[in-house]
């Protein structure tokens, strides 16, 4: 049975059946009910949109090649997009009546009215056009053209013709080579990358290099492509073993005799270009391949992640992209005899351009170089410089990269074609893409499925990358690029609605457009986007970053980083912002960060369908009120604005809004009923106020929030049973958390550049070397002197097992206390709400979650820590910070934290003594301590005096100890 892998289905497809669904909605229905006229044409819409519907997979597979339908599929994506933006604005004001407590009557006389009925009739006309002009097309249901014939592969390589694959070739035959690790009879070895990167190349080296040729019994070389055909493949498995295999069909007969001619036989399998993600097809092929040696390997091309994962392969070789030294190499072999280019240096210099276009991919360079050999003349290599790769003839390069793009499901295709919006080498950044996918609509929520929207927007991102259409950046965890001919890909599947504005005015415009990007520059004047006036559906908005700034710092690192502020100042003309963009009613996306912009006008409250507002460092001082009355929002970010000082009073009625980000701000208490926001998904900050509906409690209603938080001014807590009920042991999804009892401008400002990666003294390395750094091998103690300028250092006793450190004091005072004015004080606030010895009580209601993964204590007033921490309740902790707790005298069992790898302690006062407490056993026990621990640091302890180090009772000697 072939198990033929289908195409995923045309773009369109998706974004229609989202129409369907929000048709069938309960919102719309009840908007819609008694009303006949406006229910009647809603469902002669939907009939004419099925009626194109059927021929779309055809459309989008001849749309490459064929302007005509192009431009019909161009239309068609304008009427779906008027239909989405008809629909958006019923279910738009059927929320707000239900958020102002209106009547229906306003929603039902808009939904009849003249407005709304001619929307729909212009759309359902241009559909009637389209379904007729269809057949003048040629457009017919089912597939369309089939990309994916192709000539199978051979295992015949010219290696004269191969370039820059020698380590490559290396790694994998030295994986051939080897015993199977993995104890399994047979290994899988998988080669991953883009289409056209040289997978296949790959393959023939090693599948004809002499040392596996002598290492292996018998060798077969298959090619798969989309067609997983179990009897084909078992087939040509036997005819490349056994040459006298009869050609019968037999599926059963076929693999008992591949079973027999296998058997105590040390076998090499290539598969070459596998598309095929179903592991019981796998499981069914694989069944004989048992029988072999061990040491048996096989080799499978994939432009895929998953079908290395389902076929269990041991090693996954991702293919880099060729140096520009390589393919130029490659490039001149074919397109000059003999790869001379020499005698031609004007074709060269403009050849080293052409290479540039090719960006590392090795069917690139071989198709361009190919199409220009034999051509001396300068015009002809200037038109192919300057001309888009499609639009060369005999192209093999569309064919190979557009494959992985028709394999795609329609719902990837709709976040894929949106990545047009950015430029070639662009880091995107991946969560903020995902926020960009939702507040479009293209991420698709099961009804039934648990998944968040953010859940479905990473698998779907995650799925892009596992085929190949993103890169990881080389230097950003969280970024990722395009390569360049995907993104041209990227442009030519968008093509009309999404526009990268390059510099200068916007002179042509096409009136389709729907998203927008381009580069910031120092003042961006009104003229610049004065024709958007003319563009009626504009949804995204999006000035881009010539560099990456980032903005996904941790709750637990500096609060204002080193390097933090922009050194030039961005300008975006009032009229831009206030004007032209606030009249932009069906805006979805909008973002005004880096510019010079103090305050929004209250006309902000007219872009109902605004789901995305971004305004990251702007010194913005206030949001208007009416922003209250975005009911779509979904993302507001308030990175670093550090002038804004409150929020809206009415936030609570943004009952879409899902994230929250006001790290950096200053924003002195949160508005009231914070709790009613029961879509948050994560909040960075949560500021205690005393009133009524600014409690810490608030946050009893918002268990789903997750990622990182941090809960400021706990010194404002009136009541501790407050703290109780904000329940953060129900809060499941959160990684980090920072409590804080409050913390001034010149806290944060000790803190910046207090790394404590670069600014501490290593007393020993991660395990490099034997010893600790200036420890007598004779002696287990270790006395270190302050800052002070009348301590001294002692002698090393080797009697003791001691750690003594002196404070930093210089009167020598046993207290501590240093009435010097250059130290910074760190004395609770005398106005707390809770007295010092009820912060205890607070501390102990606030127990986390057992999946908290960091935790950070800043100035906590209480006396002791609570029970919780150093208890099971927190079993799966990482990280531990404990900042400023000065009235605390003694640690919780710490070592007792099974996954704690880093903890760092800063400015504890009222610490003496570190004792076996801190380790959680006793001098007699031989219960190990710390088993993870990996970096461990004090920094101002004032008072310390006495270290009983039991260091033979640390599991992890190689740990990274820091003191300052």
């Amino acid at each position: 049975m072939a198990g033929a892998v289908a195409g995923g289905g045309a773009l369109l497809s998706a974004s229609l059946q989202v129409l369907f669904d929000r048709m069938a909605s309960r919102d719309v229905l009840t908007v819609l009910q008694g009303q006949k006229l406006s229910a009647t044409l809603l469902r002669e819409l939907k009939m004419k949109l099925l009626a194109v519907k059927v021929v779309l997979n055809d459309a989008e597979a001849k749309q490459i090649t064929n302007s005509d339908v192009k431009d019909w599929v161009d239309e068609l994506k304008d009427a779906v997009y008027d239909a989405e933006d008809l629909l958006d604005d019923i279910t738009t004001e059927a929320l707000r009546c239900k958020m102002e407590s209106d009547s229906q009557t306003q929603v039902q006389n808009i939904i009849s009215g003249e407005g709304i009925m001619s929307r729909v009739e212009k759309i359902t006309g241009t559909l009637e056009n389209l379904a007729k002009e269809k057949d003048f097309l040629g457009l017919k249901e089912g597939v369309g053209e089939n990309w994916s014939k192709r000539w199978p592969t051979t295992s015949l390589v010219d290696k004269s013709g191969v370039y820059g694959r020698d380590g490559d070739r290396e790694e994998i035959v030295k994986y051939l080579l080897s015993h199977n690790a993995s104890g399994n009879k047979i290994s899988v070895i998988a080669l991953v990358g883009m289409g056209g990167i040289g997978k296949t190349t790959l393959a023939k080296l090693v599948y004809n290099d002499w040392r596996v040729v002598e290492f292996f019994d018998l060798k077969a070389w298959v090619c798969v492509s989309n067609e997983f055909d179990l009897v084909r493949i078992t087939k040509t498995i036997l005819k490349a073993i056994d040459s006298g295999t009869s050609d019968h069909n037999d599926l059963n007969l076929l693999q008992h005799k591949l079973e027999e001619r296998l058997t105590r036989k040390k076998f090499l399998l290539v598969l070459d270009d596998v598309w095929n993600e179903d592991y019981n097809d796998w499981d069914s092929l694989q069944t004989p391949f048992n029988v072999g040696l061990y040491g048996s390997k096989i080799v499978v091309t994939t432009r895929i992640n998953k079908v290395a994962a389902v076929m269990h392969s041991v090693h996954t070789h991702h293919l880099a992209k060729l140096s520009s030294e390589d393919c130029w190499s490659l490039f001149a072999k074919h397109a000059f005899e003999n790869g001379n280019s020499s005698p031609h240096p004007k074709l060269e210099e403009i050849g080293k351009e052409i290479v540039k276009k090719c960006d590392g991919l090795p069917l690139a360079a071989k198709t361009l170089g190919g199409a220009l050999y034999s051509e001396v003349r300068v015009k002809e290599w200037e038109n192919v410089l300057n001309s888009e790769m499609w639009d060369l003839p005999n192209n093999a390069v569309l064919p190979a990269l557009i494959l992985s793009y028709y394999y795609l499901p329609s719902h990837l295709k709709r976040c894929f074609a949106y990545c047009s919006i950015f430029p070639k080498d662009y880091q995107i950044e991946k969560d903020n893409l995902i926020l960009l996918w939702m507040a479009e609509g293209f991420l698709q929520q099961s009804e039934k499925g648990k998944k968040t929207m953010e859940e479905v927007g990473d698998g779907y991102f995650y799925d892009l990358l596992s085929r190949s259409f993103f890169q990881k950046s080389g230097s950003h965890k969280s970024y990722f690029v395009m390569h360049d001919l995907i993104n041209d890909l990227a442009q030519l599947i968008s093509g009309k609605v999404c526009v990268q504005l390059n510099d200068g005015e916007m002179n042509e415009i096409p009136k389709k457009l729907r998203y927008l990007s381009y580069f910031r520059s120092e003042y961006d004047s009104f003229e610049r986007f004065e024709t958007l006036s003319e563009v009626n559906g504009l949804r995204t908005f999006l000035p881009l970053n010539l560099e990456v700034w980032s903005r996904d710092d941790k709750v637990s690192k500096n609060r204002y980083p080193s390097g933090s502020r922009l050194v030039v100042e961005l300008h975006l003309s009032t009229r831009v912002w206030n004007d032209l963009l606030m009249k932009v009613q069906y805006l979805r996306v909008l973002s005004l960060c880096y510019y010079e912009i103090t305050d929004l006008s209250d006309s902000i409250g007219n872009l109902k369908h605004l789901r995305y507002l971004d305004l990251t460092y702007t010194p913005i001082k206030r949001l208007p009120q009416p922003i209250c009355n975005l009911y779509n929002l979904q993302t507001l970010i308030l990175y670093h604005c550090e002038w804004l000082v409150e929020l809206p009073k009415m936030m609570c009625k943004l009952i879409s809004l899902r994230h929250l980000d006001i790290r950096h701000s200053r924003v002195k208490k949160m508005p009231s009923q914070m709790g009613q926001l029961k879509s948050l998904q994560k909040l960075s900050n949560y500021v205690v106020g005393k009133q009524s509906g600014t409690r810490v409690g608030e946050l009893r209603e918002l268990s789903h929030i997750g990622g990182s938080l941090v809960i400021q001014e706990l010194q404002n807590v009136v009541d501790a049973k407050d703290a109780l009920e904000a329940n953060l042991a129900g809060m499941r999804y959160l990684d980090e958390l920072e409590l804080e009892w409050g913390r001034d401008r010149g806290d944060e400002l000790e803190l910046e550049g207090n790394d404590d990666s670069s600014d501490e003294l290593e007393l020993e390395g991660n395990g490099d070397s034997g010893d600790e750094e200036g420890n007598d091998d004779s002696s287990d103690k270790l006395e270190l002197e302050g800052n002070g300028d009348s301590g001294n250092e002692e002698g090393n006793d080797d009697s003791s097992d001691e750690l003594e450190l002196e404070g930093n004091d210089d009167s020598g005072d046993e207290e501590g206390n240093d009435d010097s004015s250059d130290e910074l004080e760190l004395e609770q606030n005398d106005d707390s709400g809770v007295e010092q010895n009820g912060a205890d009580i607070v501390l102990n209601y606030l127990q986390p979650h057992s999946n908290l993964k960091r935790l950070t204590i800043h100035m906590y007033g209480g006396s002791r820590f609570p029970d919780w921490l150093g208890g099971p309740s927190i079993l799966n902790m990482v990280s531990l910070r404990l900042w400023g707790c000065t009235n605390v005298s003694a640690f919780p069992p710490l070592g007792q934290l099974p996954s704690l790898k880093h903890l760092h302690i800063w400015r504890l006062q009222g610490i003496e003594r570190v004792g076996a407490e801190f380790y959680g056993t006793d001098s007699s026990s031989t219960k190990p301590s710390f088993v993870s621990l990996k970096s461990l640091s004090f920094q101002d302890m004032r008072k310390w005096k006495e270290w009983l180090c039991l260091g033979a009772k640390v599991e992890n000697s190689l740990v990274s100890r820091s003191f300052i």
